[in-house]
């Protein structure tokens, strides 16, 4: 599920809300949950409220694909995706929604079984809930605080996540290790962000290509999703200082024991450093979380979710 339809007009989903329009904090939540497209139904937007729009982005930790449709309806040259996210603009519906006829029908919202005004010509269709029970109104100033500040924990890949065969490039080679979904899932239903941080000279080595980390990437989180936990975003490094690809030979400040990849992280996301931890298995990933002034802890193998699962509960009184 990829989408998410916003029917909703005028200034309220506009409203300024702790520095930013409503509706951005709303698509900011979104994002975590592999939403990468917003279309607007423009039937009832003033000319200014498209331009607000468009501008959108700005206030985002990743930029998303903000489509305004023409009328009421998505163009018939936007068709939607076989399941897809319906929001007012200002709520996030943690339940499923359903479409109650087979050819003009209304989405309906399943806690009062009232529809909420859009008429779809589209193939019926059962939307599951999100992973989390997330219903989000963040209409006063402490609400989309919260939202924003959530703590991050930022994981490692090859060694943490899955077992390190060295240079795990496909879903062939990857084995998840022992209880890294659900220290995922964890971090999420905890309200952590849950972020990886991966040195990838695979591709410097010409092992495999960055669609490859990308595709990779793009299915544990489709799968840490299933599982009710979110990889909210990611960073990775192609690069080494003697790469046998020229391209990408070179000294990056992204390449762990450096800390540029946490820290366009923690840039993007808005996040307080006071409130971030780093669980490695490498002596780089401790000398990346210090240099960017976060705690890091290093993981020697075993479960996952009983190394991690007790620095969550320890910080909880601090951090919320």
């Amino acid at each position: 599920m990829h989408q998410c339809v916003i029917a909703a007009a005028g200034a309220p989903i506009f409203r300024p809300v702790d520095g930013r329009p409503l509706v951005a904090w709303l698509l900011r939540e979104l994002s975590r949950y592999g939403i990468d497209e917003a279309i607007f139904l423009s039937g009832q937007l003033l000319p200014a409220d498209r331009d607000a729009v468009v501008a959108l982005n700005q206030y985002l930790p990743r930029p998303l694909t903000l489509t305004l449709a023409a009328g009421d309806l998505p163009e018939p040259g936007q068709p939607l995706d076989a399941e897809f996210l319906l929001s007012d603009g200002t709520t996030l519906f943690a339940a499923p929604l359903r479409l109650d006829d087979r050819r003009a029908t209304r989405l309906v919202h399943p806690a009062t079984a009232g529809a909420i005004g859009l008429t779809l010509h589209h193939h019926p269709v059962a939307l599951p809930a999100l992973p989390c029970d997330h219903t989000i109104s963040p209409c006063n100033e402490a609400d989309a605080s919260r939202l924003l500040h959530r703590p991050a924990l930022f994981l490692d890949r090859d060694g943490v996540l899955n077992h390190d065969h060295g240079h795990v490039g496909t879903r062939e080679r990857f084995d998840w290790i022992d209880g890294a979904r659900e220290t995922i899932r964890l971090a999420t239903q905890s309200g952590w962000h849950v972020f990886i941080v991966t040195n990838q000279s695979g591709v410097a080595r010409g092992f495999y290509g960055e669609a490859d980390v990308k595709d990779l990437l793009a299915w544990m989180r489709a799968e840490c999703l299933a599982l009710g936990g979110t990889i909210d975003d990611t960073r990775y490094c192609p690069f080494h200082p003697e790469a046998p690809l020229l391209s990408y030979r070179r000294i990056s400040d992204w390449r762990k024991p450096a800390p540029g990849m946490i820290n366009d992280l923690v840039g993007a996301w808005e996040l307080d450093l006071a409130r971030c931890l780093l669980i490695g298995d490498l002596e780089t990933d401790m000398q990346a979380a210090a240099a960017a002034g976060i705690d890091g802890y290093r993981f020697t193998g075993g479960n996952l979710l009983r190394f991690v699962a007790p620095l969550l509960e320890g910080r909880k009184a601090v951090l919320f």
